[in-house]
């Protein structure tokens, strides 16, 4: 299954009058300012009773036949929850709901990572002839463990391991507004790269994979008695200490 995407806020579906976010489920107003170009700015995701829910997928449009049952482990903040579901069908979802606080209690305002364990429970099957049990082991995949089953129990489980992360939120409470913001104040939290808006939006950045390339040097140490060593593309240096660059690419 894929990771599912807890950060549902910049395509969401919004509904006139209140702010109304039926895919995050938060209620929000916004009430401008006369004479200025600002407004104040509420969201119920700024506010310490919002919870985070978190949506572990557990099987596909077409499940095994043969699956019996399925149970999810979530573990996040230090603390663990679970759900075990008797009946299997199509697309079946585990939706656990976070308060946000970890195993001391203490609220996390900032981007929290899960684990999510899940595990499918099988029927054993009896094959009496060696090829069919041979081509069973294929049925697997690659991304699957086989970690129980017994005679006695007539049964055994595959677990997959789903991780993801839960965003974090902004405390409006620390502005000093009754719990709300104005829109054209914004704030950066430096650990997980990702801005907050005043009309309580998040907006994600993340670093493209930089690159390394030689533009001079790279040949060792320039002999004193070599004048053009330093000139050419493929030549050496006697001990750079600086560097300098202009837009356009050049290098100094």
């Amino acid at each position: 299954p894929k990771t599912p995407d807890t950060n549902k806020d910049d395509d969401s579906c919004k509904k006139s009058g209140s702010i109304i976010d039926p895919s995050a489920q938060t209620l929000g107003e916004l009430i401008t300012i006369p004479g200025t170009p600002l407004a104040f700015v509420y969201s119920s995701d700024q506010m310490p009773g919002y919870a985070a829910v978190i949506e572990i997928p557990t099987t596909s449009n077409e499940p095994p036949e043969s699956l019996i049952s399925v149970s999810v482990e979530l573990s996040i903040g230090g603390r663990t929850f679970s759900r075990t579901f008797q009946e299997v069908g199509p697309n079946l979802v585990a939706r656990f709901i976070w308060d946000r606080k970890d195993a001391f209690g203490r609220l996390q305002t900032t981007q929290t990572t899960y684990r999510a364990t899940i595990t499918y429970e099988f029927p054993l099957v009896y094959y009496p002839v060696q090829d069919n049990f041979q081509r069973s082991f294929g049925r697997v995949g690659e991304n699957v463990v086989l970690t129980g089953g017994t005679r006695s129990s007539r049964s055994i489980q595959v677990t997959d391991i789903l991780e993801g992360f839960v965003s974090g939120y902004r405390d409006a409470r620390a502005l000093k507004l009754g719990g709300w913001t104005l829109n054209a104040h914004h704030e950066y939290d430096v650990k997980t790269s990702t801005p907050h808006t005043g009309d309580g939006r998040r907006l994600s950045y993340y670093a493209s994979r930089g690159f390394t390339r030689t533009v001079l040097g790279g040949q060792g140490k320039r002999l004193s008695t070599c004048i053009d060593c330093g000139t050419r593309v493929n030549g050496t240096l006697a001990g750079p200490i600086a560097i300098a660059s202009r837009p356009d690419g050049s290098v100094f």
